[in-house]
C-alpha cells in the first residue's frame, strides 16, 4: 500500500510540474447540490458525481474520469466516511467542469 501511495503522490507532483491548474477546497456531492442548492451536500461513500467548493465559494464539478479518480482516492483514504473532506484537484477547467488529471484527498 505504501508503494501505491508513493506512486500516486509522484503522479500528482508530475502533473503539477506539467502545468495543470490546481484547485483546493471541499468535496461535495454534485447531484445533491443540484437538487438542493441550500444544502451542504458533503461527499460520502455513496457519492457518484463529485465537485469542489473552493475557498472563494465557487463550485466546479468533475468530469467522469474525475468522478472515478475521486471515488478511488476516497476508498484509499483512512478516516471517517461522513463529514467534510478537503481535496486538491489538478486538471483543466472547461466551463464549470474540471477535466481531472489528479486527485489528492487530505
Amino acid at each position: 500500500m505504501k508503494k501505491r501511495i508513493t506512486v500516486s503522490m509522484c503522479s500528482f507532483l508530475l502533473l503539477l510540474a506539467a502545468g495543470g491548474q490546481t484547485w483546493t477546497g471541499t468535496l461535495i456531492d454534485v447531484a445533491c447540490k443540484q437538487a438542493n442548492a441550500a444544502s451542504k451536500c458533503d461527499a460520502t461513500g455513496e457519492t457518484k458525481s463529485f465537485g469542489l467548493v473552493t475557498s472563494d465559494g465557487k463550485t466546479v464539478k468533475f468530469d467522469e474520469i474525475g468522478n472515478a479518480k475521486t471515488m478511488a482516492a476516497l476508498e484509499m483514504r483512512k478516516g471517517p466516511a461522513a463529514g467534510e473532506k478537503k481535496a486538491s484537484i489538478t486538471g483543466a477547467l472547461e466551463g464549470d467542469t474540471i477535466k481531472v488529471e489528479a486527485v489528492q484527498v487530505h
